[in-house]
């Protein structure tokens, strides 16, 4: 570290290189040192010398008056740190001097003081230690003798005290033999008190499995409440405690779940004997009023209070599951549990003023003045358990429900025949466009005995055996191939008769039919156990019977509301322990949508039922708007299942209308043949769903559903048919083929006056069936159907679009087309 320059010295700058270091250069860069060169050398650095001499007397002597002045501080600054250290030097010898030194005589005296203090600590502690042990000897004697006369009170007392002597030994005694060794005596005294205490304790208290008794003494000199006082603390908590416990299974318990009777042999006694009298309140008065007689007096305080306090809590719990559960299960039985909850409230009475409670709550009058609610919650509980029961048990679907069914969801009449009187009024009421309400009916232009080969070929429906078309069919489809329907045996003149006919339009019927539908036992029964529950409410509404007694009445409050709660249950259960079974099948997704609309409408019932009833209560809108929320999701829950059920179907029969072959190529008899066979596979899959429809829907249902398949399933057809854009003769003689394997679907529909109704449930049943005939009819016959109305189902571009995919461009087509779209 650099030393700091002082500010009064003066600034020197060295602009030449200093004589020493030119000497020394010079003597380094010298080959060889001469005595010239030495002599030069010398006398070079003696004249700088001198000069530096000069140079300071000249700077002292420049300013003589301060230079004198600082020298003579300097030697007194000199004097004065030379008497400094001189008389350090002596202070020091005076100090730590060994033999007349102040420090190590300070020293001496110290360590002597030290020593006498401890010696005198000693003896005091020695002191306290034996006056202690004295004191801890003297009560371990009096221990002794207490415990040899029999005298245990004074015994646990002088115990305690010679415990509490022996914790607060003085510290130097705390890890003594003798202490360790007085502890280990006085707890085993100590224990040995308690040990007979405990005994006397368990005799003087002998609780047994059917009998309980009191002793007041034990001994000649010990008393029952000498023995409670002696105890510590902790264990009389924990032995009453105990003994609490034991008194409620042995006694209570047995008391309220086994009938058994509490009898008071003697004034110390009490027994439990097995009794057929259901009073086992009066059996409880009896035991404590034993406790309340000759326990509690000799407990001492503050346990005697937490000891009959602590009866009181589990007393009413054990006491109101025991009152729940014998709730009755019906109203009749209200009356005789009414009367034994006056019992049950007498009782709390008496039990409160022997002491056995916790202050001025009245648990039990409270639970006993909410009667009506406990009986509606056991009740909603078992009505719950039973709709559960019934929902989880095996269904079967023998049930047949009837129901009227109303003029719009019957069969509306067939349209009647009347002869042709006015060619003109037939166009005008045929294209009647506006007349959308009119069903109408039209004889098919095919002959009976081309529809009775046609059945005929088509066996049972069933179609197990119609993948593979037998020679019989075959020669049959040959005939038909080559059949004239306009020719032979008549049919001419039916053709005319056709002509000269008219539909009128179909009448509604107004007068509602029964019709009947399957649902399951399990709706059935939770029908019926819903209406069992209302009517059970609303006659503990009406009822007078707990006022009468001073009982709160709820107006039914909770019971009410459980109706539409196990219908709910069977909304929320049925469908997931059954679905497996519910997806198998079209017949049992159906059998559950009947369950549903028999429960909405069972709902319905009870709906009305309630507002007869109950329009007067508070609740009636929470209550009332339950039932309509059960009976609204029911009936939107089975008319989605049964339309997607339906839905579902008709889409697999799409699929194989769509698999069929859009009537493309059939010139191909490998591809005739292929859309044969899937033809009749819809037919027989349509009549196979019509069974399934007609077992379990009703009839209007039935005959809607199975028209909404047909109905899509000839709507794909007709669409593919108008898609093409040119058949020849032989497709369209064979596409005429195919759509006549559909026409006996007619027979699944019900006839009225011997008419098939399919057009009022298949609206384009009839532009299907005229389908076959437009095939294979010429632009002669397509002229006089339309001119008499037969053809007013097809809309004019898709009558066109047929005459242009069928006959080549000649005048007399183009006419045809002009007239028809002239229609429009």
């Amino acid at each position: 570290m650099a030393f700091p320059i002082p500010q009064h010295l003066p600034r020197a700058t060295f602009q030449q290189p200093e004589t020493s270091t030119t000497v020394l250069t010079s003597l380094a860069d010298a080959s060889t040192v001469t005595l010239e060169l030495t002599s030069e050398l010398i006398r070079k650095l003696n004249e700088e010398i001198q000069k530096t001499e000069n140079a300071i007397h000249s700077r002292i002597h420049d300013d003589l008056e301060a230079f004198e002045r600082q020298l003579d501080t300097s030697r007194s600054v000199h004097r004065r740190l030379t008497t400094l250290h001189t008389n350090v030097d002596a202070l020091y010898s005076e100090l730590e001097d060994s033999e007349n030194g102040v420090i190590p005589h300070i020293q001496r005296a110290l360590h002597t003081h030290s020593d006498l203090a401890q010696r005198t600590l000693n003896a005091e502690v020695l002191n306290t230690s034996l006056q202690h042990l004295d004191r801890c000897k003297e009560a371990y004697l009096q221990l002794e003798n207490s415990i040899s006369s029999g005298d245990l009170p004074k015994a646990m007392e002088i115990g305690a005290r010679l415990q509490t002597l022996l914790d607060l030994s003085p510290p130097p005694l705390v890890k003594s033999l003798v202490l360790s060794d007085l502890k280990h005596l006085t707890r085993s005294k100590r224990d040995n008190v308690l040990e007979q205490l405990s005994k006397a304790y368990a005799t003087c208290l002998d609780l047994k499995e059917s009998s309980f008794v009191i002793a007041h003494h034990y001994g000649s000199n010990l008393t029952l409440n000498d023995i409670l006082v002696s105890l510590p603390s902790e264990i009389i908590a924990v032995n009453l405690a105990t003994l609490r416990k034991d008194l409620f299974s042995r006694f209570i318990n047995c008391v309220l779940r086994d009938n058994y009777t509490v009898l008071r042999v003697k004034s110390t006694r009490i027994d439990l004997s097995a009794s057929s009298s259901q009073d086992s309140f009066t059996s409880l008065l009896h035991l404590f009023t034993f406790l309340s007689e000759e326990l509690l007096p000799h407990i001492p305080e503050p346990h005697r209070a937490s000891f009959s306090t602590a009866f009181y809590n589990p007393l009413c719990d054990a006491l109101q599951a025991h009152l729940f559960a014998l709730v009755p299960a019906t109203i009749d039985e209200l009356p005789s549990y009414l009367t034994t909850l006056i019992g049950v409230i007498d009782f709390e009475t008496k039990i409160t003023a022997l002491g056995f409670s916790t202050g001025p709550e009245r648990r039990l009058q409270a639970w006993c003045q909410g009667v009506q609610t406990h009986y509606e919650k056991k009740r909603r509980t078992e009505l719950l358990e039973r709709a559960r029961t019934i929902v989880l048990s095996q269904p079967s679907y023998g049930v047949t429900i009837e129901v009227e069914v109303s003029a719009k969801e019957s069969v509306k009449e067939a349209a009647s025949v009347e002869p042709l009187t006015d060619g003109a009024e037939v166009e005008t009421a045929n294209w009647d466009f506006d007349d959308e309400d009119t069903t109408k009916e039209v004889p098919s232009i095919a002959s009976n005995k081309e529809d009775a080969e046609s059945t005929e070929e088509d066996g049972d429906g069933w179609g197990f055996d119609d993948d593979e078309p037998t020679v019989e069919e075959k020669g049959q489809e040959s005939e038909e191939k080559t059949h004239d329907p306009w020719g032979t045996n008549g049919m001419m003149l039916q053709y005319h008769q056709m002509m000269s006919t008219r539909l009128k339009p179909a009448q509604t019927r107004v007068v509602a039919s029964p019709e009947t539908y399957q649902v399951s036992n399990v709706a059935k029964e939770i029908s019926e156990l819903a209406h069992k529950i209302l009517s059970e409410g609303i006659s503990l509404l009406h009822t007078r019977l707990f006022a009468e007694q001073g009982f709160t009445s709820t107006r039914a409050s909770l019971l009410m509301p459980s109706t539409p709660s196990v219908v709910d249950l069977f909304r929320a259960l049925y469908p997931v322990l059954h679905s497996e079974e519910s997806q198998s099948s079209l017949a049992s997704r159906l059998r559950y949508s009947n369950d549903c609309q028999y429960l909405a409408d069972s709902c319905k019932t009870l709906q009305d039922v309630y507002e007869t009833n109950c329009s007067t209560q508070p609740d009636y809108t929470t209550t009332h708007s339950r039932f309509e929320e059960t009976r609204g999701r029911l009936e939107v829950l089975a008319t989605n299942l049964r339309e997607d059920a339906i839905e579902e179907e008709a889409q697999s029969i799409l699929a194989l209308v769509a698999n069929a072959g859009n009537f493309v190529d059939l010139g191909y008899d490998v591809r005739f043949t292929h859309a044969s066979d899937r033809f009749r596979q819809i037919k027989n899959r349509i009549t196979l769903i019509s069974k399934d429809l007609q077992a379990t829907l009703t009839r209007s249902v039935c005959y809607q559903s199975l028209g909404a398949i047909v109905d899509q399933v000839l709507g794909l057809a007709l669409q593919d048919a108008f898609a093409l854009e040119d058949i020849p003769e032989a497709a369209s003689e064979r596409i005429a083929t195919l759509c006549r394997v559909l026409h006996p679907l007619d027979t699944l529909f019900p006839e009225v006056d011997g008419v098939s109704t399919v057009a009022s449930y298949v609206p384009l049943w009839l532009k299907f069936t005229y389908l076959s005939d437009i095939l294979e009819g010429s632009l002669m016959d397509i002229n006089g159907w339309f001119d008499s109305g037969l053809l007013v189902d097809y809309e004019p571009q898709e009558l066109s679009r047929l005459i242009k995919a069928l006959f080549a461009d000649s005048p007399v087509r183009a006419n045809t087309i002009s007239k028809i779209m002239r229609s429009t």
